[in-house]
């Protein structure tokens, strides 16, 4: 008798997955000073306070606005999510980032979103879906290793 050797193939990423934009520890937007993303007014999603300071896309598409001072980067996907990741600072402190796309691009997973020498644990990144009505989310909270793992999946 012969056996054949199984080899696994990761799980595809879902389309409608949402995905780390750094590494760090995964928190509710509750948890976010800010007044807005706590309320959930914008929509529904998670925040990351980052270990370090590499900040890339969570998801793919195209980048439909960012802001004037370069913190809030919108994306909408394939599947028409419109997806808005926020860098923030507590306290208040000024934030000095550079973003690295701009309205127009065409982004994937694990691009890089901003560049910024701040790593002194005062940054949080949100990441909300705008446009939640009749989707339900499910959230990994925790620790994330890299940025680009899939952490909020999204069915209708």
């Amino acid at each position: 008798m012969t056996f054949k050797k199984r080899t696994e193939k990761p799980a595809p990423m879902s389309a409608n997955a949402i995905c780390s934009c750094c590494s760090g520890e995964v928190k509710s937007l509750e948890n976010i000073s800010d007044e807005l993303f706590p309320s959930m007014f914008v929509g529904d999603g998670f925040c990351i306070v980052p270990s370090n300071n590499k900040f890339v896309c969570p998801v793919s598409g195209e980048v439909k606005d960012v802001s004037e001072n370069g913190f809030d980067v919108t994306i909408k996907t394939s599947d028409e999510l419109i997806v808005i990741v926020s860098l923030g600072r507590e306290e208040n402190k000024p934030i000095e980032a550079e973003a690295c796309v701009q309205r127009g691009d065409i982004v994937s997973v694990g691009n890089e979103l901003w560049k910024t020498d701040i790593n002194d644990g005062t940054l949080v990144c949100a990441v909300v879906v705008t446009n939640c009505n009749g989707k339900e989310f499910k959230i990994k909270y925790g620790s994330v290793k890299q940025p680009g793992q899939p952490i909020m999946d999204i069915s209708v």
